[in-house]
């Protein structure tokens, strides 16, 4: 039959009107017409149902390419830290455990203005001094030398235990 050579829709759309014409006309029987049509209306189906599957698989493509790209921009912009950085990092956490510490023995703690902070290493044991100005008993404002010996994590990255704090009298 010629349902056998429709290729797309308009086609099929065409050759269904076609069969209605030529069984209004006679030239095809009734139950000939209804056989076509069934036919023809099968093969839109399986048309139809093909879009639908390309749609969602051409979704589904999409949602996997936009995860993707999403995990290489997230494992790309994550670089690993340079050793300077992470001697900053270790510096500055060194540097607040033992404005930590200090302030613990300030009278008033609040008003603490640390200046002139130093770090020397020595393994994972970083001694760090610097000045302190801060209210006394009487409210005065008093510079004062303070040193702190902190251990730190093996990384560097955060400190472990102030092993000493000693503000300078």
């Amino acid at each position: 039959m010629a349902s056998d050579r429709i290729t797309n829709d308009a086609e099929a759309r065409e050759y269904l009107a076609a069969l209605d014409r030529m069984a209004a006309s006679g030239q095809i029987t009734e139950d000939e017409c209804l056989d076509e049509r069934a036919r023809v209306l099968t093969l839109m189906e399986r048309w139809e149902r093909g879009r639908k599957f390309n749609r969602i698989f051409l979704i589904s493509l999409f949602g996997v390419l936009v995860l993707a790209a999403i995990i290489v921009f997230a494992v790309t912009s994550s670089k690993p830290k340079s050793v300077g950085d992470r001697q900053d990092d270790a510096r500055a956490a060194a540097i607040v455990a033992c404005r930590d510490a200090i302030k613990d023995q300030l009278k008033a703690p609040r008003t603490a203005e640390f200046d002139d902070e130093s770090v020397l290493w020595s393994g994972s044991e970083a001694r760090v001094s610097g000045a302190v100005d801060a209210q006394n008993s009487f409210g005065a404002l008093i510079r004062t030398q303070w040193s702190c010996t902190v251990t730190m994590d093996l990384d560097g990255a955060k400190a472990q235990r102030v092993t000493s704090a000693y503000l300078d009298d």
